[in-house]
């Protein structure tokens, strides 16, 4: 039967915890996680030392940085939060989309609860509003061709000798060198543990 909003909500962040849980266990899969904990520590440290010593007001591209980093930092709280394994995900566009609803949504709530813009124009803060949309979703562009740019590299045809000389024993050749199959080491799988390691 179809899922109700919030069992979908639930379901949605139950999955996402526990592959947090499961990647902070790991030391490979945790370190992401630590650069995404300090970039985000960085991006409020920017957002609220701006609000607090005039720097929106002062630097005009302040605000356009500020929303092209969070864009980038949510965007990676994604990814690594529900492209699982790597390997197996194409390309994840929506996360295009899937900003663009988040800054909206922020977008809203600077609406309902800021008074920064009452002294603007309609037509300043519509512009306003646009490129602070674009930016958001310049950042998950980042993580999307980051993506691919991973998927290229860990994805370069292997070239196979058919001779059973020195490569004997090896998976192929890749961009990094010769891989042994026993020196492949798969991503945890995302799917609650179901997936064979």
């Amino acid at each position: 039967g179809a899922m109700s909003a919030t069992a979908w909500v639930r379901s949605t962040l139950a999955e996402f915890f526990e592959q947090l849980r499961r990647d902070l266990g790991e030391r490979r899969t945790a370190l992401p996680w630590v650069a995404i904990g300090l970039w985000s520590v960085l991006v409020s440290a920017l957002h609220f030392g701006g609000l607090e010593y005039g720097i929106y007001t002062a630097i005009p591209w302040w605000d356009l940085m500020t929303h092209a980093m969070s864009g980038l930092g949510v965007a990676a709280i994604l990814y690594f939060g529900f492209c699982r394994p790597m390997r197996a995900v194409a390309t994840p566009w929506w996360l295009l989309p899937a900003l663009l609803a988040i800054g909206a949504g922020f977008e809203v709530y600077e609406y309902l609860f800021k008074s920064f813009w009452w002294e603007w124009t309609l037509r300043y803060y519509a512009i306003d509003t646009a490129v602070d949309l674009v930016l958001d979703t310049a950042g998950a562009l980042v993580v999307v061709l980051g993506h691919l740019a991973y998927r290229l590299w860990t994805d370069a045809p292997a070239e196979t000798t058919a001779s059973a000389g020195a490569n004997a024993g090896n998976v192929g050749r890749t961009n990094r060198g010769v891989v042994a199959e026993s020196e492949i080491d798969p991503e945890p799988a995302s799917d609650g543990g179901v997936s064979e390691r």
